[in-house]
């Protein structure tokens, strides 16, 4: 779906359309598959996307209210202070009226965007770690 979309991310919804979270396409290849897998004892492909999506609650969500005014080059710092690539957009109501992906920022203005990722605990110091010697093997 994503490839034939054009997209790096997904949100994911049950049966009821129930936002759960978000999922990309990182999220899908590479170690932290591999963990889940050998963590329950299955292969890679019996796992669903809620095993490896990022939940609604690990998520930053921002009020849509504070960036309707807002300038783009604005938008993009947040993502860049929080260390994530995607800020949920929520209403006055609490639900979900969309999401900002970093990336799709930095295309439609042609820039370069580098999201560091910030580690708030030290399982997520060793996730980060060994993302990017995965990614520079």
């Amino acid at each position: 779906m994503m490839i034939n979309g054009h997209v790096r991310s997904k949100l994911v919804i049950d049966h009821d359309d129930t936002f759960l979270g978000v999922v990309n396409s990182r999220d899908l290849t590479g170690r932290n598959v591999r963990s889940i897998a050998q963590k329950r004892s299955q292969s890679r492909s019996d796992l669903c996307v809620e095993d490896v999506m990022t939940s609604k609650s690990d998520l930053h969500a921002w009020p849509y209210s504070d960036i309707e005014e807002a300038k783009i080059e604005d938008i993009l710092e947040t993502p860049k202070e929080i260390g994530q690539q995607h800020v949920l957009l929520v209403g006055g109501d609490g639900g979900l009226r969309g999401m900002i992906s970093a990336s799709d920022i930095a295309k439609s203005l042609h820039i370069p965007v580098n999201i560091f990722q910030k580690a708030h605990s030290f399982k997520e110091i060793f996730a980060i770690i060994h993302e990017h010697e995965e990614m520079s093997a």
